[in-house]
């Protein structure tokens, strides 16, 4: 288990300490995962890049680098790593680090938001999530939380197995925004027209059991907004639902 306390707005709030949080509450001896704590720094401070338009770009290459160096020495030995962030900006060193170990990657991206494939919120809710799917290009597929609900996430799930597993590896990316307000308003972007614990665990159960994972990353859960722990340990139960 790799700590990635990584938040992509520099301003140390709560994804930063949800490695820790997480931890806390269970996660490792879920997965049965050895814990090496946390391999890529945090970043410090809020300015923008003034090329890139990044916030803490040179902050951000430096994590994503350990954090890609943690991931091949992981791969390297054997071992399948779990990525604990964080945000969604730890994908940037994950997957350079399994590209590095085995070459081509295919990705479960499993997000409320874009760019995504299972379970983005739809257009209609509000002009900026429209705005998100609009960059989102044409080829990549993607469903609605409502579409997989309605078309049965355990179905959904075993449709994307299959699809990605015949072409080789694949990483799993878990975003807890993708779970609705309702369920886990523990997160920084909380929105309705989302996942219920019951869904996401029938679409994570296929993909945690295929042969093609070579790893898994949890993001975005904010333990500011958790302050007994309630959320982190309903996220924990739900992952271990997930692997049975």
């Amino acid at each position: 288990m790799l700590g990635a306390p990584i938040d992509s707005s520099g301003a140390s709030r709560g994804e930063q300490r949800a490695p820790d949080a997480l931890r806390a509450a269970g996660l490792p001896a879920v997965f049965g995962a050895a814990d090496i704590v946390d391999v890529a720094p945090p970043l410090r401070g809020s300015k923008r890049d003034r090329k890139t338009g990044v916030i803490a770009f040179a902050d951000l290459c430096v994590s994503s680098q350990a954090l890609r160096a943690a991931v091949v020495a992981a791969l390297t030995r054997g071992e399948r790593p779990l990525v604990l962030g964080g945000d969604c900006s730890l994908l940037l060193g994950a997957i350079a680090g399994v590209r590095d170990a085995v070459g081509r990657v295919g990705l479960w991206f499993v997000d409320g938001h874009a760019v995504v494939i299972l379970g983005h919120r739809p257009a209609s809710l509000h002009p900026d999530v429209a705005l998100e799917l609009g960059r989102v290009p044409a080829a990549i597929a993607r469903m609605t939380a409502e579409e997989v609900a309605e078309a049965g996430p355990t179905e959904v799930g075993k449709l994307w197995e299959r699809a990605f597993a015949d072409r080789g590896p694949a990483w799993l990316h878990l975003d807890l925004d993708v779970l609705d307000e309702t369920a886990l308003p523990a997160v920084t972007y909380p929105q309705p027209r989302g996942l219920d614990w019951d869904a996401f665990v029938a679409l994570a159960r296929p993909l945690m059991a295929s042969d093609a994972l070579v790893g898994v990353s949890v993001a975005d859960f904010n333990p500011d907004l958790d302050e007994d722990g309630t959320h982190a340990r309903r996220v924990v139960d739900a992952l271990a639902s997930a692997l049975q």
